[in-house]
């Protein structure tokens, strides 16, 4: 008796859209890539909630994600004299 291959479609997906992510964009990345490395491959259907467990694990750890703060924009630079430009001659 042999058992048939657990279904990792829920995984391969959890795992797609993390690695549509950019980890630059995060404060801290790190528990979507432990997650995404603690799948295990090749267990059969009677490990089938291990494996869901494995694509929650990545789903929710992409929901804690936490962007990195917007850069303060820079501040325009002044005019001389504190005079405004005339748009059409620049002067």
């Amino acid at each position: 008796l042999e058992y048939r291959a657990a279904d990792y479609t829920a995984v391969d997906a959890a795992i797609a859209k993390a690695e549509a992510l950019n980890p630059g964009d995060y404060t801290d990345f790190s528990a979507v890539e432990a997650a995404v490395s603690a799948v295990t491959r090749g267990l059969d259907i009677t490990h089938q909630a291990e494996v869901d467990a494995m694509a929650q694990a990545i789903l929710e750890a992409i929901a804690a994600l936490e962007k990195k703060p917007a850069p303060a924009p820079a501040p325009a630079p002044a005019d001389s004299a504190g005079q405004k430009q005339n748009p059409k001659t620049g002067v």
